[in-house]
């Protein structure tokens, strides 16, 4: 996912999970159990028209690959995550 990127470098990151996953802010928690508060700099949450999925959107700056290589390995392994870009 990060090769051919210059680390620290900003990166936005794009998860996409079950709206039955209730409030969708527990997506923060677990970014955070990886980044540091200060490099999650910005995030938003989008319910789909059909309202069958949540968009969470947010700009991280990644301060190396192994770290964000962890940050997609923890989102992506969730079982309400459908997707993460």
């Amino acid at each position: 996912m990060t090769e051919g990127l210059a680390f620290p470098c900003m990166i936005d990151i794009k998860v996409f999970l079950h709206a039955s996953a209730n409030n969708p802010k527990w997506v923060k928690k677990l970014l955070l159990q990886s980044i540091a508060i200060t490099d999650l700099k910005e995030i938003s949450i989008k319910e789909s028209k059909s309202a069958r999925y949540h968009s969470l959107s947010c700009r991280v700056h990644a301060q190396d690959k192994n770290l964000m290589d962890e940050v997609f390995a923890r989102l992506s392994s969730h079982p309400d995550i459908l997707m993460v870009l």
